[in-house]
Protein backbone atom coordinates (compact mmCIF):
# COMPACT_ATOMS: atom_id res chain seq x y z
CA UNK A 1 0.00 0.00 0.00
CA UNK A 2 2.86 2.36 0.90
CA UNK A 3 4.52 1.73 -2.47
CA UNK A 4 1.27 2.55 -4.25
CA UNK A 5 0.91 5.80 -2.31
CA UNK A 6 4.53 6.69 -3.00
CA UNK A 7 4.07 5.96 -6.71
CA UNK A 8 0.97 8.15 -6.84
CA UNK A 9 2.73 10.98 -5.03
CA UNK A 10 5.67 10.86 -7.40
CA UNK A 11 3.39 10.82 -10.44
CA UNK A 12 1.37 13.75 -9.15
CA UNK A 13 4.45 15.78 -8.37
CA UNK A 14 6.04 15.04 -11.72
CA UNK A 15 2.92 16.12 -13.58
CA UNK A 16 2.39 19.31 -11.56
CA UNK A 17 5.90 20.72 -11.21
CA UNK A 18 7.55 22.94 -13.75
CA UNK A 19 11.27 23.35 -14.31
CA UNK A 20 11.59 25.61 -11.28
CA UNK A 21 9.20 26.73 -8.56
CA UNK A 22 6.99 29.34 -10.24
CA UNK A 23 6.75 32.81 -8.69
CA UNK A 24 3.49 34.75 -8.73
CA UNK A 25 2.54 38.40 -8.39
CA UNK A 26 -0.25 39.17 -5.93
CA UNK A 27 -2.26 42.41 -5.97
CA UNK A 28 -3.48 42.81 -2.42
CA UNK A 29 -6.98 43.95 -1.54
CA UNK A 30 -7.25 47.21 0.41
CA UNK A 31 -6.31 46.51 3.99
CA UNK A 32 -4.76 43.15 3.23
CA UNK A 33 -1.19 44.21 3.89
CA UNK A 34 -1.46 43.93 7.67
CA UNK A 35 -3.31 40.66 7.41
CA UNK A 36 -0.72 39.03 5.19
CA UNK A 37 2.12 40.38 7.34
CA UNK A 38 0.56 38.98 10.46
CA UNK A 39 0.38 35.56 8.92
CA UNK A 40 4.19 35.55 8.38
CA UNK A 41 4.27 34.10 4.92
CA UNK A 42 7.78 33.05 3.88
CA UNK A 43 9.49 33.99 0.60
CA UNK A 44 7.58 37.22 0.04
CA UNK A 45 9.10 40.18 -1.79
CA UNK A 46 7.50 43.63 -1.68
CA UNK A 47 7.23 45.08 -5.23
CA UNK A 48 4.94 48.09 -4.65
CA UNK A 49 2.65 49.20 -1.83
CA UNK A 50 -0.02 46.72 -2.86
CA UNK A 51 1.81 44.18 -5.02
CA UNK A 52 4.04 41.39 -3.72
CA UNK A 53 5.92 38.53 -5.34
CA UNK A 54 5.71 35.11 -3.74
CA UNK A 55 5.35 31.40 -4.46
CA UNK A 56 2.39 29.98 -6.33
CA UNK A 57 1.29 28.19 -3.16
CA UNK A 58 1.27 31.42 -1.13
CA UNK A 59 -0.47 33.34 -3.91
CA UNK A 60 -3.27 30.78 -4.27
CA UNK A 61 -3.77 30.69 -0.51
CA UNK A 62 -4.06 34.48 -0.33
CA UNK A 63 -6.56 34.54 -3.19
CA UNK A 64 -8.65 31.83 -1.56
CA UNK A 65 -8.60 33.70 1.76
CA UNK A 66 -9.81 36.90 0.09
CA UNK A 67 -6.58 38.79 0.69
CA UNK A 68 -5.81 39.27 -3.02
CA UNK A 69 -7.65 41.12 -5.77
CA UNK A 70 -5.90 38.87 -8.31
CA UNK A 71 -2.80 36.79 -8.83
CA UNK A 72 -0.80 35.97 -11.94
CA UNK A 73 2.50 34.28 -12.81
CA UNK A 74 5.68 36.34 -13.15
CA UNK A 75 6.19 36.51 -16.91
CA UNK A 76 9.75 36.72 -18.29
CA UNK A 77 10.46 39.63 -20.59
CA UNK A 78 12.23 39.20 -23.91
CA UNK A 79 14.85 41.58 -25.24
CA UNK A 80 14.23 42.28 -28.91
CA UNK A 81 17.87 42.28 -29.80
CA UNK A 82 19.65 40.61 -32.69
CA UNK A 83 22.86 38.66 -32.93
CA UNK A 84 25.88 40.98 -32.74
CA UNK A 85 27.12 42.12 -36.14
CA UNK A 86 30.80 41.57 -35.36
CA UNK A 87 32.54 39.88 -38.32
CA UNK A 88 33.82 36.81 -36.51
CA UNK A 89 31.08 36.47 -33.92
CA UNK A 90 29.86 33.34 -35.69
CA UNK A 91 33.09 31.61 -34.64
CA UNK A 92 32.71 32.61 -31.00
CA UNK A 93 30.89 29.35 -30.42
CA UNK A 94 31.27 29.63 -26.65
CA UNK A 95 28.76 32.50 -26.65
CA UNK A 96 25.82 30.29 -27.64
CA UNK A 97 27.11 26.90 -26.48
CA UNK A 98 27.67 28.21 -22.95
CA UNK A 99 24.64 30.57 -23.01
CA UNK A 100 26.84 33.58 -22.22
CA UNK A 101 24.41 35.89 -24.00
CA UNK A 102 21.75 34.94 -21.44
CA UNK A 103 24.00 36.09 -18.60
CA UNK A 104 24.83 39.31 -20.43
CA UNK A 105 21.15 40.31 -20.37
CA UNK A 106 21.22 40.77 -16.59
CA UNK A 107 24.90 41.34 -15.76
CA UNK A 108 27.09 44.10 -17.21
CA UNK A 109 30.60 43.67 -15.78
CA UNK A 110 30.72 47.44 -15.35
CA UNK A 111 32.91 48.65 -12.50
CA UNK A 112 34.90 45.42 -12.22
CA UNK A 113 38.66 45.83 -12.56
CA UNK A 114 40.39 42.98 -14.41
CA UNK A 115 44.15 42.49 -14.43
CA UNK A 116 45.44 40.81 -17.59
CA UNK A 117 48.90 39.45 -16.82
CA UNK A 118 50.23 38.84 -20.30
CA UNK A 119 52.23 40.45 -23.12
CA UNK A 120 50.50 43.85 -22.99
CA UNK A 121 47.82 45.22 -25.30
CA UNK A 122 47.37 47.07 -28.58
CA UNK A 123 45.09 49.88 -27.42
CA UNK A 124 44.85 51.35 -30.91
CA UNK A 125 43.19 48.27 -32.40
CA UNK A 126 39.74 49.25 -33.77
CA UNK A 127 38.11 46.49 -31.69
CA UNK A 128 39.71 47.80 -28.48
CA UNK A 129 39.92 51.55 -29.02
CA UNK A 130 36.61 52.04 -27.16
CA UNK A 131 37.42 49.55 -24.40
CA UNK A 132 38.16 50.83 -20.91
CA UNK A 133 41.87 50.00 -20.72
CA UNK A 134 44.10 51.65 -18.12
CA UNK A 135 47.85 52.23 -18.31
CA UNK A 136 49.07 49.26 -16.29
CA UNK A 137 52.74 48.36 -15.95
CA UNK A 138 55.58 46.67 -17.81
CA UNK A 139 57.49 44.34 -15.45
CA UNK A 140 60.07 43.39 -18.07
CA UNK A 141 61.28 46.94 -18.66
CA UNK A 142 60.07 48.46 -15.38
CA UNK A 143 58.08 51.09 -17.23
CA UNK A 144 54.49 52.09 -17.94
CA UNK A 145 54.77 51.10 -21.60
CA UNK A 146 52.44 48.12 -21.92
CA UNK A 147 52.36 48.08 -25.73
CA UNK A 148 51.98 44.52 -26.99
CA UNK A 149 54.75 43.33 -29.31
CA UNK A 150 53.76 39.68 -29.25
CA UNK A 151 49.98 39.57 -30.07
CA UNK A 152 49.03 37.29 -27.18
CA UNK A 153 47.88 39.85 -24.62
CA UNK A 154 45.89 41.78 -27.21
CA UNK A 155 43.94 38.63 -28.10
CA UNK A 156 43.28 37.71 -24.48
CA UNK A 157 42.10 41.25 -23.71
CA UNK A 158 39.81 41.24 -26.76
CA UNK A 159 38.00 38.09 -25.65
CA UNK A 160 37.16 39.86 -22.40
CA UNK A 161 36.58 43.41 -23.55
CA UNK A 162 36.31 43.80 -27.36
CA UNK A 163 33.60 46.26 -28.39
CA UNK A 164 30.43 44.43 -29.50
CA UNK A 165 28.20 45.44 -32.41
CA UNK A 166 30.79 47.62 -34.12
CA UNK A 167 30.67 45.63 -37.35
CA UNK A 168 34.19 44.23 -37.01
CA UNK A 169 36.06 41.49 -35.21
CA UNK A 170 34.58 39.88 -32.14
CA UNK A 171 32.37 40.75 -29.16
CA UNK A 172 33.85 40.77 -25.67
CA UNK A 173 32.27 38.71 -22.91
CA UNK A 174 32.35 41.65 -20.46
CA UNK A 175 33.07 44.74 -22.60
CA UNK A 176 32.08 47.25 -19.90
CA UNK A 177 34.75 46.15 -17.44
CA UNK A 178 38.05 47.96 -16.79
CA UNK A 179 41.19 46.22 -18.06
CA UNK A 180 44.57 46.72 -16.35
CA UNK A 181 47.34 45.29 -18.58
CA UNK A 182 50.33 43.99 -16.62
CA UNK A 183 53.07 43.08 -19.10
CA UNK A 184 55.09 40.07 -17.90
CA UNK A 185 56.00 38.31 -21.17
CA UNK A 186 57.69 39.16 -24.43
CA UNK A 187 58.89 36.77 -27.11
CA UNK A 188 62.16 36.17 -25.25
CA UNK A 189 61.61 37.31 -21.67
CA UNK A 190 59.25 36.64 -18.76
CA UNK A 191 59.64 34.57 -15.57
CA UNK A 192 57.63 33.52 -12.54
CA UNK A 193 59.21 36.45 -10.67
CA UNK A 194 57.57 38.92 -13.06
CA UNK A 195 54.18 37.20 -12.73
CA UNK A 196 54.52 36.96 -8.95
CA UNK A 197 55.15 40.71 -8.66
CA UNK A 198 52.24 41.45 -11.01
CA UNK A 199 49.84 39.36 -8.88
CA UNK A 200 50.68 41.33 -5.75
CA UNK A 201 50.38 44.65 -7.58
CA UNK A 202 47.14 43.66 -9.30
CA UNK A 203 45.48 43.36 -5.90
CA UNK A 204 47.27 45.95 -3.79
CA UNK A 205 48.20 48.66 -6.27
CA UNK A 206 45.58 48.35 -9.01
CA UNK A 207 42.64 47.13 -6.91
CA UNK A 208 41.73 44.34 -9.33
CA UNK A 209 39.16 41.80 -8.17
CA UNK A 210 39.95 39.30 -10.92
CA UNK A 211 43.21 38.33 -12.62
CA UNK A 212 43.61 36.50 -15.93
CA UNK A 213 46.84 34.55 -16.48
CA UNK A 214 46.94 32.80 -19.87
CA UNK A 215 50.45 31.44 -19.43
CA UNK A 216 52.26 29.19 -17.01
CA UNK A 217 55.16 26.96 -16.15
CA UNK A 218 55.50 23.25 -15.43
CA UNK A 219 57.69 24.16 -12.44
CA UNK A 220 55.82 24.14 -9.14
CA UNK A 221 57.02 27.64 -8.30
CA UNK A 222 56.84 28.45 -4.60
CA UNK A 223 56.78 32.21 -5.17
CA UNK A 224 53.87 31.81 -7.58
CA UNK A 225 52.01 29.60 -5.11
CA UNK A 226 52.49 32.08 -2.27
CA UNK A 227 51.35 34.98 -4.46
CA UNK A 228 48.30 33.07 -5.68
CA UNK A 229 47.32 31.97 -2.19
CA UNK A 230 47.79 35.51 -0.90
CA UNK A 231 45.61 36.94 -3.66
CA UNK A 232 42.86 34.42 -2.83
CA UNK A 233 43.11 35.37 0.86
CA UNK A 234 42.41 38.97 -0.17
CA UNK A 235 39.31 37.91 -2.08
CA UNK A 236 40.85 38.15 -5.56
CA UNK A 237 40.12 35.52 -8.19
CA UNK A 238 42.86 34.17 -10.45
CA UNK A 239 41.73 32.44 -13.65
CA UNK A 240 44.53 30.57 -15.42
CA UNK A 241 44.88 28.58 -18.64
CA UNK A 242 45.43 24.85 -18.14
CA UNK A 243 48.07 24.55 -20.89
CA UNK A 244 48.33 23.00 -24.34
CA UNK A 245 50.29 19.75 -23.97
CA UNK A 246 47.26 17.65 -24.89
CA UNK A 247 47.85 13.90 -24.78
CA UNK A 248 51.63 14.32 -25.01
CA UNK A 249 52.03 14.72 -21.25
CA UNK A 250 48.95 13.26 -19.58
CA UNK A 251 48.88 14.15 -15.90
CA UNK A 252 51.28 17.08 -16.27
CA UNK A 253 50.41 20.17 -14.25
CA UNK A 254 51.06 23.79 -15.12
CA UNK A 255 51.22 26.64 -12.66
CA UNK A 256 49.57 28.82 -11.46
CA UNK A 257 46.59 26.97 -13.01
CA UNK A 258 47.07 23.86 -10.83
CA UNK A 259 47.08 25.69 -7.50
CA UNK A 260 44.07 25.19 -5.22
CA UNK A 261 43.68 28.97 -5.03
CA UNK A 262 43.14 29.44 -8.78
CA UNK A 263 40.56 28.39 -11.38
CA UNK A 264 42.10 26.11 -14.04
CA UNK A 265 40.49 26.33 -17.50
CA UNK A 266 40.62 23.74 -20.31
CA UNK A 267 39.08 23.48 -23.78
CA UNK A 268 36.49 21.24 -25.46
CA UNK A 269 35.10 21.07 -28.98
CA UNK A 270 31.61 21.93 -30.20
CA UNK A 271 30.53 18.34 -29.52
CA UNK A 272 31.84 18.51 -25.93
CA UNK A 273 34.88 16.29 -26.42
CA UNK A 274 38.39 17.29 -25.36
CA UNK A 275 40.34 19.33 -27.87
CA UNK A 276 43.57 17.78 -29.10
CA UNK A 277 45.65 20.37 -27.27
CA UNK A 278 43.97 20.90 -23.89
CA UNK A 279 45.98 19.85 -20.84
CA UNK A 280 44.90 16.53 -19.37
CA UNK A 281 45.14 16.39 -15.60
CA UNK A 282 42.86 16.02 -12.59
CA UNK A 283 43.13 19.66 -11.47
CA UNK A 284 41.23 21.24 -14.37
CA UNK A 285 38.17 23.01 -12.92
CA UNK A 286 36.10 23.93 -15.97
CA UNK A 287 36.18 23.83 -19.76
CA UNK A 288 35.22 26.28 -22.49
CA UNK A 289 33.70 25.34 -25.86
CA UNK A 290 36.20 26.74 -28.36
CA UNK A 291 37.36 26.52 -31.95
CA UNK A 292 39.80 28.49 -34.09
CA UNK A 293 38.86 32.16 -33.94
CA UNK A 294 40.13 35.30 -35.65
CA UNK A 295 41.35 37.61 -32.89
CA UNK A 296 42.80 41.14 -32.89
CA UNK A 297 46.55 41.47 -33.42
CA UNK A 298 49.24 44.12 -32.99
CA UNK A 299 48.93 45.18 -36.65
CA UNK A 300 45.31 46.32 -36.18
CA UNK A 301 44.12 43.26 -38.10
CA UNK A 302 43.01 39.75 -37.12
CA UNK A 303 44.78 36.40 -36.94
CA UNK A 304 43.23 33.01 -36.13
CA UNK A 305 44.39 31.24 -33.02
CA UNK A 306 43.50 28.41 -30.64
CA UNK A 307 44.62 27.28 -27.22
CA UNK A 308 43.60 27.31 -23.58
CA UNK A 309 45.10 30.83 -23.46
CA UNK A 310 41.91 32.03 -25.12
CA UNK A 311 39.58 29.88 -23.02
CA UNK A 312 40.72 31.34 -19.70
CA UNK A 313 39.53 34.87 -20.61
CA UNK A 314 36.08 33.48 -21.48
CA UNK A 315 35.75 32.32 -17.86
CA UNK A 316 37.33 35.57 -16.66
CA UNK A 317 34.67 37.46 -18.61
CA UNK A 318 31.87 35.35 -17.13
CA UNK A 319 33.18 35.87 -13.60
CA UNK A 320 33.50 39.60 -14.33
CA UNK A 321 29.82 39.71 -15.23
CA UNK A 322 28.93 37.97 -11.97
CA UNK A 323 31.19 40.22 -9.89
CA UNK A 324 29.41 43.33 -11.15
CA UNK A 325 26.43 42.23 -9.06
CA UNK A 326 28.13 40.11 -6.39
CA UNK A 327 31.41 41.96 -5.71
CA UNK A 328 32.22 40.01 -2.55
CA UNK A 329 32.41 36.61 -4.26
CA UNK A 330 35.81 34.95 -4.09
CA UNK A 331 37.52 32.06 -5.87
CA UNK A 332 35.78 29.48 -3.69
CA UNK A 333 32.34 30.95 -4.44
CA UNK A 334 33.17 30.80 -8.14
CA UNK A 335 34.27 27.18 -7.89
CA UNK A 336 30.94 26.34 -6.24
CA UNK A 337 29.13 28.12 -9.07
CA UNK A 338 31.05 25.91 -11.51
CA UNK A 339 30.07 22.79 -9.57
CA UNK A 340 26.41 23.79 -9.57
CA UNK A 341 26.05 25.22 -13.08
CA UNK A 342 28.46 23.18 -15.22
CA UNK A 343 27.13 20.37 -17.38
CA UNK A 344 28.96 17.08 -16.87
CA UNK A 345 30.63 16.00 -20.13
CA UNK A 346 33.23 13.49 -21.34
CA UNK A 347 33.40 10.73 -18.70
CA UNK A 348 30.84 10.79 -15.92
CA UNK A 349 32.23 12.75 -12.98
CA UNK A 350 35.16 15.13 -12.67
CA UNK A 351 37.68 14.38 -15.40
CA UNK A 352 40.08 16.13 -17.77
CA UNK A 353 37.27 18.58 -18.59
CA UNK A 354 37.02 19.47 -14.89
CA UNK A 355 33.46 19.74 -13.60
CA UNK A 356 32.31 20.23 -17.20
CA UNK A 357 31.16 23.17 -19.33
CA UNK A 358 29.76 26.18 -17.48
CA UNK A 359 26.20 26.86 -18.67
CA UNK A 360 25.53 30.53 -17.98
CA UNK A 361 21.74 30.38 -18.24
CA UNK A 362 21.81 28.29 -15.06
CA UNK A 363 23.87 30.76 -13.01
CA UNK A 364 21.00 33.14 -12.21
CA UNK A 365 18.97 30.19 -10.95
CA UNK A 366 21.75 29.25 -8.52
CA UNK A 367 21.49 32.72 -6.97
CA UNK A 368 17.70 32.92 -7.07
CA UNK A 369 16.65 29.53 -5.72
CA UNK A 370 19.49 28.84 -3.27
CA UNK A 371 18.58 25.19 -2.97
CA UNK A 372 20.25 22.80 -0.55
CA UNK A 373 20.81 20.47 -3.47
CA UNK A 374 21.21 21.85 -6.95
CA UNK A 375 20.48 19.76 -10.03
CA UNK A 376 23.16 20.79 -12.50
CA UNK A 377 22.43 21.25 -16.21
CA UNK A 378 22.77 18.21 -18.41
CA UNK A 379 23.29 17.63 -22.11
CA UNK A 380 20.83 15.19 -23.66
CA UNK A 381 21.88 11.97 -25.34
CA UNK A 382 21.18 8.25 -25.13
CA UNK A 383 22.82 8.30 -21.71
CA UNK A 384 22.33 11.56 -19.85
CA UNK A 385 25.11 12.41 -17.39
CA UNK A 386 23.71 13.88 -14.18
CA UNK A 387 25.54 15.92 -11.56
CA UNK A 388 24.02 17.24 -8.33
CA UNK A 389 25.76 19.76 -6.10
CA UNK A 390 25.10 19.77 -2.37
CA UNK A 391 25.68 23.08 -0.59
CA UNK A 392 25.05 21.41 2.76
CA UNK A 393 25.63 17.90 4.11
CA UNK A 394 22.55 15.86 3.17
CA UNK A 395 23.66 12.32 2.39
CA UNK A 396 20.90 9.73 2.04
CA UNK A 397 18.48 11.84 0.00
CA UNK A 398 16.57 10.23 -2.85
CA UNK A 399 17.01 11.27 -6.47
CA UNK A 400 13.83 10.58 -8.41
CA UNK A 401 14.21 10.12 -12.19
CA UNK A 402 10.81 10.35 -13.86
CA UNK A 403 10.52 9.51 -17.58
CA UNK A 404 7.93 10.75 -20.07
CA UNK A 405 7.34 9.30 -23.54
CA UNK A 406 5.84 11.79 -25.99
CA UNK A 407 4.61 13.78 -23.01
CA UNK A 408 3.04 10.80 -21.21
CA UNK A 409 4.45 9.69 -17.84
CA UNK A 410 5.87 6.16 -18.09
CA UNK A 411 7.55 5.55 -14.75
CA UNK A 412 10.35 6.48 -12.40
CA UNK A 413 13.43 5.11 -10.69
CA UNK A 414 14.96 6.21 -7.42
CA UNK A 415 18.54 6.35 -6.22
CA UNK A 416 20.01 7.10 -2.80
CA UNK A 417 22.61 9.87 -2.98
CA UNK A 418 25.95 9.93 -1.19
CA UNK A 419 27.97 13.07 -1.97
CA UNK A 420 31.73 13.13 -2.48
CA UNK A 421 34.19 15.50 -0.79
CA UNK A 422 33.37 18.16 -3.41
CA UNK A 423 29.70 18.00 -2.45
CA UNK A 424 28.85 16.30 -5.75
CA UNK A 425 26.84 13.24 -6.70
CA UNK A 426 27.14 11.75 -10.18
CA UNK A 427 24.84 9.32 -11.93
CA UNK A 428 23.40 8.60 -15.37
CA UNK A 429 19.97 8.03 -16.84
CA UNK A 430 18.98 6.28 -20.06
CA UNK A 431 16.81 8.43 -22.33
CA UNK A 432 15.44 7.02 -25.57
CA UNK A 433 14.11 8.86 -28.62
CA UNK A 434 10.95 10.81 -27.80
CA UNK A 435 11.53 10.60 -24.05
CA UNK A 436 12.12 13.42 -21.60
CA UNK A 437 13.57 13.25 -18.11
CA UNK A 438 12.42 15.10 -15.00
CA UNK A 439 14.44 15.07 -11.79
CA UNK A 440 13.74 16.03 -8.20
CA UNK A 441 15.13 15.28 -4.77
CA UNK A 442 13.44 14.14 -1.59
CA UNK A 443 14.95 13.60 1.82
CA UNK A 444 12.99 10.32 1.90
CA UNK A 445 10.94 8.37 -0.63
CA UNK A 446 7.82 9.35 1.31
CA UNK A 447 8.61 12.93 0.30
CA UNK A 448 8.10 14.77 3.58
CA UNK A 449 10.52 17.43 2.36
CA UNK A 450 11.08 18.21 -1.30
CA UNK A 451 14.63 19.62 -1.41
CA UNK A 452 14.93 20.56 -5.03
CA UNK A 453 12.68 21.72 -7.82
CA UNK A 454 12.04 19.52 -10.79
CA UNK A 455 14.39 19.96 -13.72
Amino acid sequence: MLKKLVFSAVLALCMSCSVYAEDYLVKLNDGSMNLYSAKSYEDVEQITDNIIQTSKENAEAMLEEGRAEYIEPVYPMELYDIEPNDTYYIDQIYMDAMKITELQKNYSGEGVRVAVIDSGVNRSHPDLVDANIEQGYNYIENSTDTTDTYNHGTRVTAIIAATPNNGIGIAGVAPKCTIVPLLCKTKTEGTDAHVMKAIYDAVEKYDCKIINISMGTTANSRVLREASDWAASKGAIIVAAAGNSGSKNIGQYTYPAAFDSTICVGAVTADYSLTSYTQRNDLVDVSVVYRSLYLPNISNGYTSDVGTSFCAPVITGIFTLILSRYPDFDVYDMRNIIKAAAADICDSGKDYSGYGVLMCDEIDKVFKYKQDIYISPYISGDEVKLKLFNSRAKDGCKLIKAVYKDGVYTGYTEETMEFDEDGLFYTTAAVNSGETLKLFVWDSIEGQHNLSAVK
